[in-house]
């Protein structure tokens, strides 16, 4: 597949979410309630990333104690993909 930055994978689902919204739907008042957008943001992810977050950086987006929202998922999935990435996709261009 095409690897593409977090942050614009974000604007992507957001951007659906409030079309989606707008349609005629049966899923009550909140289209997506919060912690299930998040859930579907986190798993758009390979698990390398999600290991990443959650074993090199000690974060955990789903801790009771201390959540992550998808805004915060996506600044630190940004910070690997620059990291590991950006590099090769200006060497592909």
């Amino acid at each position: 597949g095409k690897m593409e930055e977090p942050v614009r994978v974000l604007a992507r689902i957001q951007r659906i979410h409030t079309l989606g919204a707008m349609l005629e739907h049966n899923q009550g008042a909140n289209y997506i309630p919060g912690g299930q957008f998040t859930l579907l943001f986190w798993n758009i992810f390979p698990g390398t990333i999600q290991d990443w977050l959650q074993e090199d950086q000690n974060l955990d987006p789903f801790d009771a104690a201390n959540p992550m929202d998808h805004d915060n998922i996506a600044d630190h999935m940004q910070h690997y993909w620059n990291i590991h990435f950006r590099r090769t996709k200006r060497n592909d261009e």
